[in-house]
Parts: structure tokens; sequence; C-alpha cells
């Protein structure tokens, strides 16, 4: 029995169908939400290290944007 590939349409369908299950994990930044995250990084905020998490909280409270999506 050969196997069925997915028609040219099926494809092209596949990307947007896996776009809107991850689009609940990515954020839209405001511009100046935008200018505190590239501060925090440029001091040092790289990773989600313990060195960083003080890091995290603070740029996390000062954007305004919670915790999670920070790290």
């Amino acid at each position: 029995m050969a196997a069925s590939f997915p028609s040219s349409s099926d494809m092209e369908a596949w990307p947007q169908r896996r776009g809107l299950q991850t689009m609940n994990l990515r954020s839209v930044f405001t511009a100046e939400q935008q200018r505190i995250l590239e501060r925090y990084y440029e001091n040092g905020m790289t990773n989600q290290s313990k060195a960083c998490f003080q890091l995290i909280l603070q740029c996390a409270q000062e954007a305004k944007l919670d915790f999670s999506v920070v790290r």
C-alpha cells in the first residue's frame, strides 16, 4: 500500500494552523516596553539563571509585564 502524501494546499495550510496553536506564546510589546527590555538586556539580563532573577523581576515590574513573559 502506497503512503499518501499531503497535497500542496495541505502543506500551505500547515504553518497557518501551527501558528494559531503557538500564537499564545508570543507577546506584543509597546515601544516603551521594548526600550525597557532592551536596556535590561544590555545591562546583563541575558538568560534565565538565578543570577538574573532580580533583573527579570525588576524589568517585569518596570515594563508592567508578567514575570514569565520577561523570563
